[in-house]
């Protein structure tokens, strides 16, 4: 009947969203709540802030190191290793590859406030809403590292799946 309308605008303004594979609420956050997350971090964590680079199967990867590179950017994640810009290995353009450029690494502290939050929003700028915050630990191998995934867009924490 005609409610249908009326309850989905209901329910879509008091209900809260889940994400479907891990059950847990999906939120959105503000620029100054992501930063205040990140700070919220013990002291002295080392962290790379992060942006996901879009690659089409097939674009060929040399124009973008060189385009990242013009910009000013050292360093990159390719399926959960670092390189520096210039130690890029070949990879095959054919497949899928997941791609994040660097845009800052640092220590977590008070005093870094402003540097965090400047990356940050710079992050956001290059992903598209989304940051990635990638947790350095030693102790472990590289692809093995916390990647916190943090979204101006609704979206699950656990898989930053967008809804």
């Amino acid at each position: 009947t005609e409610i249908y309308d009326y309850l989905r605008i209901l329910f879509a303004r008091l209900g809260t969203m889940f994400c479907p594979e891990h059950h847990v609420p999906v939120v959105r956050q503000t620029t100054d709540e992501i930063v205040g997350q990140v700070l919220s971090l013990p002291e002295k964590t080392r962290i790379y802030i992060a942006a996901r680079i879009e690659a089409a199967v097939g674009q060929s990867f040399a124009k973008l190191w060189e385009r990242l590179t013009t910009q000013g950017y050292l360093r990159v994640r390719i399926d959960g290793t670092t390189y520096l810009m210039e130690e890029v290995p070949e990879i095959d353009h054919r497949r899928s590859h997941d791609i994040e450029v660097i845009v800052d690494r640092i220590q977590v502290s008070g005093d870094a406030r402003p540097r965090i939050a400047d990356s940050i929003e710079t992050a956001l700028d290059i992903g598209k809403g989304v940051v990635h915050v990638v947790h350095v630990d030693q102790s472990q191998s590289e692809p093995e590292w916390r990647v916190d995934r943090l979204s101006l867009h609704y979206s699950c924490p656990a898989c930053a799946a967008e809804v």
